[in-house]
């Protein structure tokens, strides 16, 4: 409509939802113009919003006329939705710069802007009603656009914009629990206001409300956009994944003999303590000495945030050799032989001064002229062991005897001495024609010394004497 003040424009919109009010200009600014004159008069854009009718904005003039189509974007300082807009042209008695054709453009963030609105024809002095298309209603955040691109320059006394105020989407997004162990799962929360719809990559939900389980492997930002009349708005949350604990243990040497020492050497990342069964230490990195005297599994298991870990290590344990080593017969006269046989377990090699043998099982012939042990020494990978056995050699009896006197009448008595191993067996008479003496016989698989006591006649007494 045109208003009583001299050429006023008004385009609204022809709609039966009523025009709200203009945008206040003081919360308005020029976020770029592409001329004003400020050498031959002060003629700045920041004119046409500040409230009075003179002085105007307009653009160069004075030194140089800037061609057309002339640019001014305005910041309405909120979000509306844009519904019309109103330029009153310059009041100071000269119509120069009055706009005749003019495109009105929209941007949510001075960067992408709506396909620009025309009207369908030029505005006459005095201008007509103007109108605004209905699909071209769009919220204005950063700016406003308009061109004159009739005359070589343009001025404006004063512009306003008509517009709704809306309110934007308020969006919260949480996480429950905020801080996870690796695949455990959180469940993320979210509520919108003044949207009618929201969405995220990490979901298929476009409700304004709703949760959504996630399970990630990694700390994680998680966002959600939410668009309403008033604009878009996005919130977002972080789930905080706290690495599982990892654990090494090793064992030095990684093989040891029955008996031997070994160390084992632990440690943990992501962990605030450790704790094993062969150990009372529980930092998060060590060493124990240990002596398995078989092979041991150690397990160390270690816990912290994220989690639990364990490590396991095999320490071997060789057992070490075994042997035996026996003689038969145990007991041998002297000059006669003995068998020795030996065995062996976890062995490699034999050795002993009895024989040339390295086997670890066999048998060797031996004569001992007197008792005698005989020891073998067996070696493996456990270490050495030896064996032991003695070959008892029976030595031969000696016996000695002396009578006194040596020499007598037939009647006479003589005296016998001979040592404590003799002993008598029995008396016998003898029908024998033999003269008193010793002699030596085998009876009963023994040997025996008989002596002459004395004769009567034809008959001997003799006693018998077993050599021990």
């Amino acid at each position: 409509m045109e208003s009583a003040l001299s050429n006023e424009v008004s385009v609204t919109l022809p709609t039966t939802t009523p025009v709200v009010g203009l945008i206040p200009q003081q919360q308005m600014r020029v976020v770029s113009v592409d001329s004003q004159d400020v050498v031959g008069g002060y003629y700045a854009a920041t004119n046409a919003i500040d409230g009075t009718r003179p002085p105007s904005g307009h653009t160069e003039w004075y030194q140089r006329t800037a061609p057309l189509p002339h640019t001014l974007v305005l910041d309405l300082g909120g979000q509306y939705q844009v519904d019309g807009f109103r330029y009153l042209p310059r009041q100071d008695g000269t119509s120069n710069g009055t706009i005749a054709d003019y495109q009105f453009s929209v941007s949510p963030d001075g960067t992408t802007w709506a396909l620009p609105w025309r009207p369908a024809h030029s505005l006459p002095t005095p201008a007509r009603n103007g109108a605004l298309h209905r699909q071209n209603r769009a919220l204005c955040t950063s700016g406003c656009l308009v061109r004159d691109e009739r005359r070589p320059w343009t001025s404006a006394s004063e512009l306003n914009v008509f517009g709704t105020i809306r309110t934007p989407p308020s969006v919260t997004l949480s996480a429950a629990p905020a801080s996870i162990a690796a695949g455990l799962p959180a469940t993320l929360t979210w509520a919108a206001t003044n949207a009618t719809a929201c969405s995220a990559t990490w979901t298929t939900a476009t409700a304004t409300a709703g949760s959504q389980s996630v399970k990630p492997t990694a700390t994680t930002t998680y966002t959600l956009t939410c668009t309403g009349a008033g604009g878009t708005a996005s919130a977002s949350t972080v789930v905080t994944v706290t690495p599982k604990p990892s654990v090494t243990l090793s064992a030095a040497p990684t093989s040891i003999a029955a008996g031997l020492p070994a160390t084992l050497t632990w440690a943990a990342t992501n962990a605030t303590a450790c704790s094993a069964t062969w150990t009372t230490a529980t930092a998060t990195a060590g060493s124990q000495s240990v002596k398995p005297t078989a092979t041991t599994t150690y397990t160390l298991t270690c816990t912290g945030a994220g989690g639990t870990a364990s490590a396991s290590t095999v320490v071997p344990v060789t057992p070490k050799p075994s042997v035996t080593l026996s003689a038969a017969p145990a007991s041998i006269a002297a000059g006669l032989p003995a068998t020795l046989t030996w065995a062996t377990t976890n062995a490699t090699a034999c050795s002993a001064t009895w024989t040339t043998a390295t086997a670890t099982a066999g048998s060797q012939s031996v004569k001992p002229t007197a008792t005698t042990t005989y020891t073998l020494t067996c070696t493996g990978a456990g270490g050495t062991a030896s064996a032991s056995t003695v070959v008892t050699v029976t030595p031969k009896p000696s016996v000695t005897l002396s009578a006194a006197p040596a020499s007598i009448a037939a009647g006479l008595p003589a005296t016998l001495t001979w040592p404590p191993l003799m002993r008598r067996l029995f008396r016998h008479v003898d029908h024998g024609h033999r003269h008193g003496g010793v002699a030596e016989r085998q009876a009963h698989g023994h040997h025996h010394l008989y002596a002459d006591l004395h004769r009567r006649g034809r008959h001997r007494l003799r006693e018998y004497y077993c050599l021990d």
